[in-house]
């Protein structure tokens, strides 16, 4: 008799489905009531639902709740963060490199037809050929059919360099764009697209990727906060440094060695306080 109860509750809520605009607690006494009436009318003198059946019962449509949640949402969210960087093939193998504290946002299920991408931070792209391919930011997007470029969209900085092919960068809050073919790159600045600018040194625009970064006349809060990104601690510095213009360049082999080669031509001294926090001062 348990087994014959089991399964009728097994049948009842593999064909159980929550209907739309109900809750799960009506949804739920509906179900019930539904088995109870199938009992009766085989004859039993009433359905006894015992806790254990009431709790696998539950279990089950709880299952299927998750299982409608996932199925209905298809967007795919990717996140690095401090410290990481991350390559990955979206589902057309077009490869992404993901730089520190950054995350892209993309619909998987309807991928093949809308090829679109939000970005927050900085990523590589190498875009395989093929439908229209969008990269969303806060000030501007990106739009191509197949290429490889640099995005880098952080705050209220926002540049794009490319590499191959040909991109349109458009700004959002008008109707401005440019047109970069390899070797050029532009910004967005005040809702303006700026005219496209040739990149002197081409690699050094996405040479995060092989953990290697540049600066040319950059403010030393920006450099700072590349470093924090890439190491994923805390520095503090005074504020007469913070707008500074740096020229130079670090890798991330160690700590040690990127603090000596941005705080010494600056005249600036550090130290290491519990290994995720520094402190700068001025010499």
């Amino acid at each position: 008799m348990g087994s014959d109860k089991l399964n009728n509750i097994i049948e009842e809520v593999e064909r159980f489905s929550v209907p739309e605009g109900k809750g799960k607690a009506i949804a739920w006494e509906e179900l019930k009531a539904k088995i109870n009436r199938q009992s009766e009318s085989k004859g039993n003198s009433r359905f006894m639902w015992t806790k254990m059946h009431m709790g696998i019962a539950a279990s089950l449509i709880l299952l299927i709740a998750v299982f409608s949640i996932l199925n209905i949402s298809s967007n795919t969210t990717v996140v690095t963060e401090k410290g990481q960087h991350l390559v990955f093939f979206l589902p057309d193998s077009s490869k992404v490199t993901l730089n520190a504290d950054s995350k892209i946002t993309y619909d998987t299920k309807n991928w093949q037809t809308n090829r679109t991408i939000n970005l927050e931070g900085e990523a590589f792209f190498q875009v395989k050929k093929g439908r229209k391919f969008e990269v969303t930011s806060n000030k501007g997007t990106v739009t191509v059919l197949g290429t490889s470029f640099n995005i880098y969209a952080r705050e209220n900085n926002y540049k794009v360099a490319c590499v191959t092919g040909k991109v349109k960068v458009s700004a959002n809050e008008n109707n401005q764009y440019q047109v970069l073919t390899p070797g050029l790159q532009t910004s967005i600045v005040n809702s303006i697209v700026n005219k496209p600018s040739r990149l002197v040194k081409g690699k050094r625009a996405y040479s995060w990727i092989d953990n290697e970064f540049y600066f040319e006349k950059i403010s030393m809060t920006q450099v700072v906060k590349e470093i924090e990104r890439q190491y994923n601690l805390s520095i503090k510095i005074p504020n007469n440094v913070k707008e500074r213009m740096y020229t130079g360049y670090f890798d991330t082999k160690n700590i040690k060695n990127t603090l000596d080669k941005v705080c010494l031509p600056m005249g600036l001294k550090y130290r290491i306080v519990d290994k995720r926090v520094v402190i700068v001062s001025v010499q």
